[in-house]
């Protein structure tokens, strides 16, 4: 295989040919679906290890995902468009799809390490790479080449499917979009830096900030500004997902230990917490929450909608299982025992 050109541009430039060619290459609409489908806690009976075809089925008079083997040894995300991110047996990193099989990602030239980090809905991959001992922020392309963005002080943290991505080290806080590359001065009413994780669809950052024992969280727009929104006093917080809607997804604990973790989800005003769940994995821009819960003593993957509840979305597996990314549709990646899975609604599609 010929190694693909290097392109290099200013982040500016970059990312105003990222959104035009976003544009051009949207992932089909997501079906609508039940949201209460899928199966109330312990309703699930147990499945022998292989079980499970690529066919949509009823169990026990409730609906459940068809399980689905990723020919892949690792991954780390997926997008709408039914193409995942991950290792295959080589080692390398590659995007995956059942339509167009396996695309290499390359290593940067003159880097000593890199790490892919996000994949968006076109199958463009966001990633970070050392060069020189400075950090990059690279994107690699579907048609096989990569672009390394201007050095930047900030290494990335995530990015959105309109091109914005967002950095952050140390309280720092950087914005890069095909308008402006932004350094966000932004401080609590106590002096606190706020600390970047997400930023949405509609170009609004999440992140959080420590103000003595206590989390902050807060959202940041170019309109609205920097504005806290809630703050969580428990042990070990964390902010593990944010949609367009104003939803923001958060975990903490009783104690050091982890005793007693619970998930919330604030919908604008409150915090509400999710029954059953005992740690989040992620939110979907249509509000649908995946992490995992402890059934009938054992953990098993979990989804909570504001209509159907928690519900366990899979057969019971003799191998322990894991979530790792949520899409639109519905979709869930994870792993049965070491072999990446998806579930789904839409098998056609895998």
């Amino acid at each position: 295989m010929s190694v693909p050109a290097r392109r290099t541009a200013s982040v500016v430039a970059t990312l105003a040919m990222a959104a035009i060619a976003i544009s051009c290459a949207e992932s089909p609409t997501a079906p609508v679906k039940t949201p209460d489908a899928g199966c109330p806690i312990g309703a699930v009976a147990p499945l022998g290890v292989g079980e499970g075809p690529a066919l949509a089925r009823v169990q026990d008079g409730c609906a459940v995902r068809s399980r689905i083997a990723i020919p892949l040894t690792a991954v780390i995300d997926m997008n709408d468009a039914a193409q995942v991110l991950g290792r295959d047996a080589t080692g390398g990193w590659v995007v995956w799809s059942r339509a167009a099989g396996k695309r290499v990602l390359t290593a940067p030239q003159g880097a000593s390490t890199w790490q892919p980090l996000d994949l968006d809905k076109a199958g463009r991959v966001l990633g970070t790479a050392m060069v020189g001992g400075s950090p990059q922020i690279i994107v690699w392309h579907p048609d096989g080449e990569y672009t390394a963005f201007a050095t930047p002080r900030e290494p990335a943290v995530a990015w959105n499917d309109n091109g914005v991505v967002i950095g952050g080290k140390d309280g720092n806080m950087v914005r890069y979009s095909a308008q402006a590359v932004d350094r966000i001065q932004a401080t609590t009413s106590k002096g606190h830096s706020p600390i970047a994780r997400y930023v949405t669809s509609n170009d609004v950052i999440v992140g959080d900030y420590w103000e003595y024992t206590q989390r902050g969280v807060f959202r940041y727009d170019h309109v609205g500004g920097f504005k806290s929104l809630f703050t969580m006093p428990r042990h070990e917080p964390a902010v593990r997902g944010a949609n367009a809607a104003g939803q923001i997804l958060t975990t903490d604990a009783a104690d050091p230990t982890g005793r007693d973790r619970r998930v919330r989800l604030w919908n604008g005003t409150t915090l509400n917490e999710i029954p059953g769940m005992s740690d989040a994995v992620a939110l979907s821009e249509t509000g649908e929450v995946l992490g995992i819960g402890t059934v009938d003593g054992a953990v098993r993957i979990l989804t909570w909608t504001a209509t159907g509840g928690t519900r366990e979305i899979m057969e019971r597996s003799t191998q322990s299982t894991a979530p790792i990314a949520l899409n639109s549709w519905g979709d869930i990646l994870g792993t049965v025992g070491s072999v990446p899975t998806v579930w789904t609604w839409a098998p056609e599609r895998w």
